[in-house]
């Protein structure tokens, strides 16, 4: 994977307070400065791959970015199986065909379960942990946080009416005050 490389090292776009203070207008400018802050203080969400079966743990990926090492409950697990096979020998362990089938990587231990059920018509139904699983691990840092550099000062609560105006109401509106 190569390096991502900036003809421009990125500078952080700072805004003084008082550019968001109360009753003053933001830009769409401010947003711009602020997003770039953002978008260079981050790791983008990664994603890891690979095979499991029944009894498997789902180790703990580190980010090639950075070796960050995510913790369980920043990832997310998407599994699916590419084989019903028993993956040690190659063959399926009941006769019949397949009833149904359970795969899960459990979220807390990242250990994997896979359950099939195989039946035979008129028969009965055997249980097995065959199944060879592809999951991909999906990281993403501080997921269920959000972090702010600073708390907002006070928050006023604007009647509704001030933010449906057009340029008659407005000019009432100045009107008034005058």
């Amino acid at each position: 994977m190569a390096p991502l490389t900036f003809s421009v090292p990125p500078g952080l776009s700072d805004l003084p307070n008082a550019t968001l203070a109360l009753d003053q207008p933001v830009f769409g400018s401010h947003f711009v400065r602020i997003h770039d802050n953002i978008k260079f203080g981050t790791v983008r969400v990664e994603f890891f791959i690979g095979n499991y079966q029944d009894g498997d743990t789902v180790s703990l990926p580190v980010s090639i970015v950075d070796g960050y090492q995510y913790k369980r409950d920043e990832l997310i697990y998407h599994h699916t199986y590419i084989n019903s096979a028993n993956p040690d020998t190659g063959m399926v362990s009941g006769p019949g065909e397949i009833l149904w089938f359970y795969k899960e990587v459990v979220p807390a231990t990242g250990v994997v379960v896979s359950k099939i059920y195989y039946h035979v018509n008129g028969g009965v139904t055997t249980p097995s942990n065959d199944g060879l699983i592809r999951i991909t691990t999906i990281g993403i840092r501080a997921k269920d946080k959000l972090t702010m550099a600073s708390a907002p000062g006070a928050y006023v609560d604007n009647a509704d009416t001030e933010f449906d105006l057009d340029y008659r109401a407005i000019a009432r509106k100045s009107d008034k005050s005058s």
